[in-house]
């Protein structure tokens, strides 16, 4: 029973690509379908005119989903305009600018968009230091207990 499956599974293969442009005998070319846009180095992304950031200095401590949800923006809108974040960052040393793009909602008054952030997290935010790791002692014969 399996090799009649099989066999008909690969009886039915070659007809699938035969009906796979969906032109069925038509000897007409669609000229105008066949169109490629091709993009050069020498043009420049063009960013978005409506674009407006915020530049945030990176603290130790600070990771980019905490950096996302203080601003109100998905992180990645941050790592679109930020490609040197993409691979990490020094979390525990801070100090990176980041470029945080502002929602097309926020971008209307900057100024009340910051005071709205203050009073929703109790002041101006700040990150928590990351717990000290404690250092064990660890000697030859601790590897030689089996």
């Amino acid at each position: 029973m399996k090799k009649l499956l099989l066999l008909a599974l690969f009886a039915c293969l070659p007809y699938n690509s035969l009906f796979a442009q969906n032109n069925y005998g038509n000897e007409e070319s669609d000229d105008e379908y066949d169109t490629e846009e091709v993009y050069t180095d020498d043009e420049e992304e063009e960013e978005d005119p409506d674009a407006f950031f915020i530049d945030h200095k990176i603290l130790p401590g600070e990771r980019m989903i905490m950096i996302s949800k203080k601003y109100m923006v998905d992180p990645k809108d941050i790592y679109e305009y930020n490609e040197w974040a993409v691979g990490g960052y020094d979390s525990k040393q801070g100090g990176g600018v980041l470029k945080i793009p502002l929602h097309k909602s926020h971008k209307k008054d900057l100024d009340a968009f910051k005071v709205k952030l203050e009073k929703e997290k109790g002041g101006p935010i700040q990150v928590p230091a990351p717990p000290k790791k404690k250092k064990k002692d660890i000697k030859p014969e601790d590897f030689n207990k089996g």
